[in-house]
């Protein structure tokens, strides 16, 4: 699997999504989280990811019990998350995490990933794969969740594969930052060109947003319904999950600065120079 895609119930019925739902006991219902999930499993086996020679890093990956999941088919895997005060509820069962032979745990700071020190320290270069479900929404703003995309790579060897959810939206007026951001098809294209112009491939996108009846479904709140594929939020307007997939094609690393102006000044320089050699 690599593709760049939405949501959709017909995922549901898809032979690789039953593989995963048997295989990780996920319920058997139209749950967005559980498509997140069985995508994440999906994209990384399919890319021989899920071996015992193989390590990978989650961000922002609270207590889920997928990383475990993952570490049981042979990886060794860096659980991080930010575990601040505001993240308290999840700071238990993140932890207890490194009682898995296979995962050790660190504090990392989504926004701050340079290769160094402090809270965003990630070893450069290190990891065959990575991977969050619905963690960069939480980065601030719509800019510095494309900016967590992009530095993330860093982390990845030549051949790596990173794969990452976060909330999609066609309606109109959603929040760009906050507590939750939510992306639309102009950032998937802005952020597909951007992996493009720092050299890395970027997964073909899939526009197709679903067919069905349960496509046709928004679940209200308090997102109780029998199909939660696209929740209501903010006003009526509503949402869903998009996968984003890349893989990391060239040596180096390329650290984006914080500020968007200057970020894109410097992609736009390295990928410049990069194309006339």
């Amino acid at each position: 699997m690599f593709s760049t895609f939405m949501t959709r119930a017909k995922d549901f019925h898809a032979e690789w999504f039953v593989k995963w739902r048997a295989r990780l006991k996920l319920p058997n219902a139209y749950i967005r989280k559980s498509w997140e999930i069985a995508v994440v499993a999906e994209t990384l086996e399919s890319h021989g990811a899920l071996t015992p020679n193989k390590r990978g890093v989650g961000f922002g990956v609270g207590s889920e019990e997928l990383t475990g999941q993952l570490a049981e088919f042979g990886p060794t895997i860096l659980a991080t998350d930010l575990c601040d005060a505001s993240w308290s509820h999840i700071n238990g069962g993140f932890h207890t995490l490194g009682q898995n032979q296979r995962v050790r745990t660190r504090v990392v700071d989504m926004n701050w990933l340079d290769g160094t020190s402090g809270k965003g320290a990630v070893e450069a270069e290190e990891y065959d794969f990575s991977y969050s479900i619905c963690s960069m929404d939480h980065c601030g703003t719509a800019w510095w969740t494309k900016r967590f995309l992009l530095n993330q790579m860093n982390c990845l060897r030549v051949g790596g594969i990173s794969v990452h959810t976060g909330e999609y939206t066609i309606s109109l007026g959603l929040p760009r930052s906050g507590s939750t951001i939510w992306l639309d098809w102009k950032d998937v294209l802005d952020i597909t060109e951007l992996f493009g112009k720092l050299g890395y491939e970027a997964a073909p996108i899939d526009w197709n947003l679903g067919d069905s009846v349960e496509d046709h479904q928004v679940d209200a709140h308090p997102w109780n319904g029998p199909v939660h594929l696209k929740p209501e939020t903010n006003g009526g307007r509503w949402g869903m999950c998009i996968a984003f997939t890349a893989r990391k094609t060239r040596p180096g690393t390329f650290w984006v600065p914080l500020d968007e102006t200057e970020a894109r000044a410097s992609i736009d320089e390295f990928h410049l120079s990069h194309s006339q050699t």
